[in-house]
């Protein structure tokens, strides 16, 4: 080999060697901060996002009996201090804004780490958590190159990429350093309070309809891995949806209808049992119509709490000393209600929390 070749092919190894070397330092750095100040469990600590959804983290080991899983919706519509009070079981809310049943699956795999829900009820606005892609069924001839490409979902690969390294689950925790923690009801098992009532305009809502919204089957594949998890654990599973006038409609419910149907799950939709919650729509929100406020979410869980002892064999826990924290945690939770209530003394949305709500949803 001439001096000249050799020297290039030196040359070349050697890049190779700082490339490698930079990408092994760089996993890591990232495994180290996904442990540490990006861990799952830190999440919990600040007001991001996910705190609600990771706040079972804080739970004791195999002391919760119901789990609810889903979007923004869920934890501003179930309170479980609500059903702790009336039917003395324990839950738990996971959710987030915007978070899908990907998302939602691999959440779930963490909870049984440490909790056997005897009952898990799915949220299913996230089925419709993006848009719908080609759904005319053609079928045409593809190359593999296009078919892969035709069939990746990037969002989905997105999801996957940040529930499996925390560092990009909690990136916007950066912001975060040097700043004082907020979280209003730490002990609220993952409910989000607001005691804003905003004047909603209802015109068309859960109008009469055969037409069902398609629902993309990678949704429909992750709810599926959900009760499987959920069943091999022992567990029971029903679907729900919260009232929401933003994000619901009868095409909507029509599809879950059916899918219901197909995997012989219980669907309890309550944008159509209004009148039996008995809620005031026009007082119930805590904005234009898509979250529902305290006196809302306190309706809809006093309803859902008496479904699910009606349903489950479940056990009245709040005499049980192994469940004392619980109820404590409970009484503290009222206390910072009281508190916040205090403070949103205006029952009309005001410019800042309107403000406020949209940051939330962007994070």
């Amino acid at each position: 080999m001439k001096a000249e070749t050799k020297a290039e092919f030196k040359k070349f190894i050697v890049g190779c060697v700082k490339i490698l070397s930079f990408f092994l330092v760089l996993a890591l750095i990232i495994e180290v901060l996904s442990l540490t100040y990006f861990s799952k469990k830190g999440a919990v600590e600040y007001k991001t996002g996910l705190n609600k959804a990771y706040s079972f983290m804080q739970e004791p080991k195999d002391t919760i009996d119901v789990i609810g899983i889903g979007n923004s919706d869920l934890y501003s519509a179930v309170v479980p201090a609500e059903m702790w009070k009336k039917y003395g079981f324990t839950s738990n809310v996971i959710a987030s804004p915007h978070q899908t049943p990907l998302q939602s699956y691999e959440i779930l795999k963490e909870v049984y780490k440490t909790q056997k829900p005897k009952v898990v009820f799915i949220e299913v606005d996230m089925m419709y958590s993006d848009s719908l892609k080609d759904v005319s069924g053609i079928e045409r001839k593809q190359s593999l190159v296009s078919y892969v490409f035709g069939n990746f979902d990037a969002d989905d690969f997105d999801d996957l990429v940040e529930s499996r390294i925390p560092l990009f689950t909690f990136h916007n925790k950066w912001k975060k350093i040097g700043k004082k923690k907020k979280v209003e009801t730490p002990h609220s098992h993952g409910y989000k309070f607001s005691d804003t009532v905003c004047d909603v305009n209802i015109t068309e809502y859960m109008t009469e309809t055969d037409v069902a919204e398609p629902i993309k089957k990678s949704s429909k594949d992750y709810i599926n891995k959900m009760i499987d998890l959920v069943e091999s654990n022992g567990g029971h599973v029903f679907l729900t949806e919260m009232p929401t006038v933003t994000s619901w409609n009868t095409e909507r419910h029509n599809a879950v209808a059916q899918f219901s149907e197909e995997i012989d799950k219980e669907f309890i939709d309550y944008n159509l049992l209004i009148d039996e919650i008995g809620i005031d729509l026009n007082k119930s929100f805590r904005d234009k119509g898509n979250h529902l406020n305290y006196i809302g979410a306190c309706a809809v869980s006093r309803h859902m709490g008496k479904y699910i002892t009606s349903n489950y064999d479940m056990t009245d826990r709040r005499n049980d000393p192994k469940y004392k924290e619980y109820a404590k945690s409970i009484k503290l939770f009222d206390k910072e209600v009281k508190e916040q209530r205090k403070k949103e003394k205006n029952v009309f949305l005001k410019k800042e929390r309107e403000q406020e709500y949209k940051e939330e949803e962007q994070l």
